[in-house]
């Protein structure tokens, strides 16, 4: 019985832990395929996602879960209580996105809904007013992702449509006012990805944009009021990922690229020092991400590697210390994600991962075990006994089995 009960609240979890985002994302590194030309019909989903200790995930009913900080309403209980039990939110969710204190979400007809922060109009709703529970913004969307103060979405036409924050011209629209309302930027968009005051998109052609505070050298020059409209950097991108003064990109034949400020070594080049043009990092990548001062990498034999700041040992290397360089840290991985100080990693056999500051479940006992899942499983069913605690752990610690994380493409 006690098996029974554990393994469904790890159901939940699994798939949720799943969700350390962002910098996004946050996200599965790597939404695009190695094809020369990219697809918008081949833009990967995110199922998971995690952000300012806010965890969510889409099981494979298409339900949305979430857990954790509420200080905004981000978690979609209609309260600002937080919580360290599952909340179920939504039901069919496709696509979860939340990197600063708001989140977005896809659900199976297209349609986009947010909530949590809006106090730069991130949510897109046309007000400033936060919302403690989802709130329809548009149709026809098939990839979000949440920036900490703007969002970025892109439609099955393959236009990209960018509202909120605009103090350094990150929505790119030709002016430094906030928007709150979706604006439309451009055409034959297959990736994207912003944090704070950067955003940057590849379009079909493999060519990569970039606007807001995009030059990184010139971050700290009080002059520079950023790009205000989209600026040609290179080509033959498949996807990017932006950290926060740094930003990595997967180029046609898989070799890694990465730029910007580097003071905790999250370029990986083995140095210090800032590079403000593209330097090769490693080949044979299939998905990145980058976060604040840290990249993780996965390779295409499942391997995956980190390097940057290691903040409560977030890279997973079984120490503190900085990495200049990238690190191997696990292998046969399909999915990672990284939150503020935490990492998650699911193993092709189902088996969920975390290291780093992350939370876990525990009965009030002590009792830690992992069995496997029983999906599905009712919210409802969730046990009191049960909690999620949080520790920080060193190395990649296994949490549960029998993940089946539902990756889907539009």
């Amino acid at each position: 019985m006690l098996i029974s009960k554990f393994s469904k609240i790890i159901i939940l979890i699994g798939l949720l832990l799943l969700v350390l985002a962002l910098s996004g994302c946050d996200y599965y590194p790597g939404e695009q395929p190695h094809n020369n030309v990219v697809d918008v019909e081949n833009i990967q989903t995110r199922t998971i996602s995690e952000s300012w200790h806010v965890s969510m995930f889409i099981d494979n009913d298409n339900t949305l879960w979430t857990w954790g900080n509420n200080i905004n309403g981000q978690l979609g209980d209609g309260t600002t209580t937080d919580s360290y039990r599952l909340v179920h939110v939504m039901d069919n969710v496709i696509s979860v996105s939340s990197r600063g204190q708001h989140t977005m979400a896809i659900r199976t007809d297209g349609s986009l809904w947010a909530w949590g922060d809006n106090e730069h109009g991130q949510l897109g709703d046309g007000t400033t007013t936060n919302r403690h529970t989802p709130v329809h913004i548009m149709d026809d969307v098939v990839y979000v992702y949440a920036g900490t103060m703007h969002t970025m979405a892109i439609r099955s036409d393959g236009s990209l449509w960018v509202w909120g924050a605009n103090s350094f011209g990150q929505i790119g629209n030709g002016t430094t006012v906030d928007q709150h309302n979706p604006v439309y930027i451009m055409d034959d968009v297959v990736a994207v990805s912003g944090i704070g005051v950067v955003t940057m998109a590849v379009r079909a052609d493999g060519s990569l944009w970039a606007w807001g505070i995009s030059d990184f050298s010139r971050f700290h020059d009080l002059s520079f009021n950023g790009y205000h409209y989209p600026i040609h950097i290179m080509d033959n991108v498949i996807t990017v990922s932006v950290g926060g003064h740094h930003a990595t990109v997967i180029k046609t034949d898989g070799s890694l690229w990465a730029w910007g400020v580097n003071s905790s070594g999250q370029l990986g080049d083995g140095t210090l020092e800032n590079r403000y043009d593209p330097i090769r990092i490693m080949d044979s990548v299939a998905s990145v991400l980058s976060d604040l001062l840290a990249t993780l990498a996965l390779q295409t034999d499942g391997s995956l590697w980190a390097w940057g700041s290691n903040f409560d040992g977030r890279l997973g290397d079984g120490t503190e210390e900085q990495q200049l360089s990238p690190v191997h840290i696990m292998d046969d991985v399909v999915a990672v994600s990284h939150g503020i100080g935490s990492t998650l990693a699911l193993q092709s056999d189902g088996s969920l991962w975390g290291w780093g500051w992350f939370g876990y479940p525990l009965l009030k006992s002590g009792i830690t075990e992992y069995p496997s899942l029983d999906l599905p499983w009712p919210a409802d069913a969730l046990p009191d006994d049960y909690f999620f605690f949080y520790n920080r752990v060193l190395t990649p610690t296994r949490i549960l089995d029998g993940v089946m994380l539902p990756i889907q493409s539009r």
